[in-house]
């Protein structure tokens, strides 16, 4: 159905011998700011609208950022001032706001922790807690559009950037890959000897050293304007705000210092932007660079290439400037499903010539001024076209589908043409065109040639689709050329588990003790992976009920680390189960209050 103003969606009714049921769909258009209505079960009279961008490249490559408002709280405009950036770099937006009338200001900037103002009255269990409630958002939202990375960058500014870096200091989401806090108004310092909010001390927290050394460990991003200078209406000017400075500005150099006083290893980053107020538009393009110009180091699935050859050596470039076709292309494919090699280097290529002693300088064209390349008879040691996918760490490339094009214009059947495929570069099984051996080309005529051989390679190994011509021995070579269409691989990639990793002599998977040991109330779980793999990190209570889960996605090789905290938690004995890809260990651990 569908309302002027309002959602819009579709409810689904199934009936079958006696039992009903029904599921609501919501349907969203890409490129453009909508909203959808989040209804959290610890405040289900308290629906939230959250303010979603689709990309116009929607895929499930596609990233994640969610977006805080500030005092208005006008989670819309915060989704249309990222808008651009989505579209043009593939990333899913999301605004939740809560609004001023269900939502106060501490409920909102202090994450609804205590009953009360400023940290007076009992703490709230967490699943009340606002920071939560972003976070299973991000949960619902991420898995409705079938996102392959489940890690989201966060950010805010001003009372969302206050929002933001509490969220950061007491119930960080292992999934959050940035927390980026734009010209908060006032902050939460990692100090015991300082009240909460504007400190750590309380006692209904009952943080130690351990968890604001944590805090300064976290990949939190502080900007500030290099104009936000000005004491307006909506700073906070009591004592305790003014202390850490007078304006927007001085206070974000005062928080930086405090964590590095609490740390000299801070990992926090401070970055002025220059020229701008208080203005959250100017803020959010500001850190939509930031994000742009230090994206985490991403690896690939597989690498693609191809290179032409002429009697075992590249093509040389002639009479065609080098700026106009390049004979050698490679490129990391992220998220590998199967790739296309579609570049105008090559796409409708000439494999051969017009028997003109020059070639014009035309994009996609091979220049040569004859068939001298093309010798008589043999197929090997002739002009070739190499396409190559290999897959990229400790993965397994499947290829299902090799699809291209061979076409021949010229007046005579004087070309001929051979594809095949190999996994080790040297013996080439041959293509199959229509279950006939697609080796011959008439003349004018277009053979598509596609196989599915359902090959299989393991890391240092790679899929080579070769393309090979030569021509009769008795016919001219002139006024004739072949034209390469499109090559498509496609197949997938998946990663070697871990127990196949100890086979191979990898074995340092390993599960620490969590440190410290009791604990109260959070403790650091560490662990070595020995290869890239998917990680899931459970905790469960003695009675082996599922208590959180600390990570869930994919991670590379080498030692991580997750914080487990138990603010609302009672004493007790727990368990943290590591899984990584088949191989799982399982610890034990003590809360102590």
């Amino acid at each position: 159905m569908k309302t002027s103003g309002k959602y819009s969606y579709y409810k689904i009714f199934a009936f079958e011998a006696g039992i009903a049921d029904s599921v609501i769909i919501q349907v969203l258009t890409s490129g453009a700011v909508q909203k959808v209505l989040y209804v959290n079960t610890a405040y289900s009279a308290y629906p939230i609208q959250v303010w979603v961008v689709i990309p116009v490249n929607y895929s499930s490559q596609s990233k994640f950022l969610m977006g805080m408002s500030g005092i208005n709280r006008d989670a819309s405009n915060i989704a249309s001032y990222w808008l651009s950036f989505a579209n043009s770099n593939n990333y899913v937006i999301a605004a939740p706001e809560f609004d001023t009338t269900n939502w106060s200001s501490d409920a909102y900037i202090l994450g609804n922790m205590f009953t009360g103002s400023s940290g007076s009255g009992s703490l709230n269990p967490q699943a009340k807690w606002s920071f939560n409630i972003v976070e299973q958002i991000h949960r619902e939202l991420y898995k409705a559009c079938g996102l392959v990375d489940s890690t989201y960058e966060l950010w805010g500014h001003s009372a969302g950037a206050q929002f933001v870096h509490r969220l950061c200091f007491f119930l960080p989401d292992n999934l959050i890959s940035r927390y980026i806090a734009g010209n908060a108004g006032w902050y939460t310092c990692p100090d015991l000897t300082t009240a909460f909010p504007w400190g750590a001390q309380n006692s209904k927290l009952n943080l130690s050293n351990s968890d604001l050394l944590a805090f300064t460990m976290r990949n939190l991003i502080i900007m500030r304007g290099t104009a936000d200078t000005t004491r307006d209406a909506s700073l906070n000017t009591d004592s305790n705000s003014d202390a850490e400075g007078l304006n927007r500005y001085t206070r974000a150099a005062y928080f930086y210092n405090s964590g590095l006083s609490k740390n000299s290893g801070l990992t926090w980053k401070l970055v002025d932007v220059q020229g701008v107020g208080h203005d959250d538009q100017k803020m959010a393009t500001a850190a939509g660079n930031y994000i742009l110009a230090n994206l985490p180091t991403v690896i690939p699935d597989a690498s693609a290439s191809w290179v032409l050859t002429k009697d075992g050596a590249p093509e040389t470039i002639g009479n065609v400037t080098a700026t106009t076709i390049d004979t050698t292309t490679s490129t990391n494919i992220v998220g590998f499903t199967g790739h296309t090699f579609a570049d105008t280097s090559y796409t409708g290529l000439v494999l051969g010539a017009t028997g003109s002693t020059s070639w014009p300088a035309e994009t996609g064209y091979l220049p040569t001024a004859d068939l001298s390349g093309v010798t008589n008879g043999t197929v090997t040691n002739n002009r070739y076209i190499q396409f190559k996918v290999s897959p990229v760490g400790n993965r397994t490339l499947t290829v299902n589908k090799i699809t291209l094009s061979l076409t021949e214009s010229g007046t005579a059947t004087n070309i001929m043409a051979v594809a095949g495929y190999s996994t080790n570069g040297t013996n080439f099984t041959t293509f199959n065109a229509n279950g006939t051996a697609g080796d011959s080309l008439p003349s004018n005529t277009t053979k598509s040639m596609i196989t599915v051989p359902s090959l299989t390679v393991i890391s240092g190994g790679s899929v080579t689709v070769r393309i090979t011509l030569w021509r009769k021995a008795t016919t001219s070579a002139t006024k004739s050329c072949v034209y390469l269409g499109p090559v498509v691989i496609t197949g997938s990639t998946s990663l070697v588990n871990a127990v196949s990793l100890e086979k191979n002599g990898l074995k340092n998977f390993e599960l620490s003790q969590n440190y410290p040991n009791p604990f109260n109330p959070s403790t650091m779980i560490t662990y070595q992976l020995p290869a890239e793999t998917k990680v899931n990190l459970t905790v469960y209570n003695s009675l082996g009920c599922e208590v959180t889960t600390l990570v869930n996605e994919m991670q590379v090789s080498g030692s991580h680390s997750a914080r487990f905290n138990a603010f609302n938690m009672p004493s007790g004995t727990y368990f943290y189960r590591l899984q990584a890809g088949t191989a799982v260990k399982t610890g034990k651990m003590i809360l102590l209050k």
